[in-house]
């Protein structure tokens, strides 16, 4: 398998702050049709850090089950220590999941040395019975990946690849000349998509992609076809103003009121989360019909 294309960091519905499966396996078919790559799986988008470990299985066999072959599926799998790690990527490839996306500890953030995270991811990737995506998102964790720490870990057979949510245009570049070939690079930054796509890189983990999957497949694919203009236009129309001022300006709140504006189910998120208000709900509402991608309400 090779991990090329958009992937959708699913949202995860609550129904009366339950999770929600008739909502969730919906979505998910719906998005399918985009033409999506895969699907991640409890990632940030999808709350994990707010779910019970018996949730966590049951959205991930939820997820498995209407996932068709052929289509990947990526399971988040945090924790802080590799022990933590490993039984999670071990639940997570029971249920089904061909790859897990790790990632990077935090909590002693401060204290995070080179050696320290090279060791532990080292020690998931021995021990991790599929393999290993690393997840690079600095605004989450306050400790950002060097890019000698990436290029070390990207020689170890047991690791895929890279979720790499960066800004910089320079360091995505610079991974893309230096890591070695079969070394999937991922962007988790929606307004690098078209760039990142333009530099080679292999796809990208959007949670735009919840609600304009089809315009976030459509930009690589022209891209693909040699049709780079035709990419950017798409791209700054519709990708970079969208993920700019929902996806980036308003998180999971603003994402799952955009999926309820498309016709998909976003509802509200987990506590400490707050719903959207109206007034942003009414102006992601405008923002998505001046990209065209209409409007309904569940």
């Amino acid at each position: 398998m090779s991990l090329t294309g958009i992937y959708c960091p699913i949202a995860t519905p609550f129904v009366d702050n339950r999770f929600a499966k008739d909502k969730f396996t919906q979505n998910i078919e719906a998005l399918t049709t985009a033409g999506l790559a895969g699907f991640v799986v409890l990632g940030s988008t999808g709350e994990s850090v707010l779910l019970t470990d018996v949730e966590k299985q049951e959205v991930l066999q939820s997820a498995r089950k209407v996932i068709a072959d052929g289509v990947d599926v990526i399971a988040g799998c945090n924790g802080e220590s590799p022990e933590a790690v490993v039984e999670s990527v071990r639940i997570a490839a029971q249920a089904g999941a061909g790859y897990a996306l790790v990632i990077t500890p935090s909590y002693f953030k401060n204290q995070m040395r080179p050696q320290g995270v090279v060791e532990h991811y080292r020690r998931i990737a021995d021990n991790a019975p599929i393999p290993i995506i690393i997840y690079n998102v600095q605004k989450f964790t306050g400790f950002d990946l060097e890019i000698s720490i990436i290029l070390e870990l990207a020689k170890h057979g047991n690791i895929a690849g890279i979720k790499e949510s960066t800004s910089e245009l320079a360091k995505l570049h610079e991974l893309k000349s230096e890591c070695p070939t079969g070394f999937a690079l991922l962007t988790g930054n929606a307004s690098l998509l078209w760039a990142s796509q333009v530099l080679g890189m292999d796809g990208a983990i959007l949670a735009l992609s919840n609600f304009a999957a089809a315009e976030c497949v459509e930009v690589c694919r022209l891209v693909e076809n040699g049709q780079p203009d035709l990419s950017q236009r798409l791209f700054l129309k519709k990708v970079l103003p969208l993920g700019k001022s929902i996806v980036a300006k308003g998180g999971v709140p603003a994402i799952k009121a955009a999926m309820d504006c498309v016709g998909l189910f976003g509802g509200a998120p987990r506590l400490p989360l707050l719903r959207a208000t109206e007034k942003a709900r009414n102006e992601i509402q405008i923002l998505l019909k001046h990209a065209e991608l209409g409007s309904t309400t569940n």
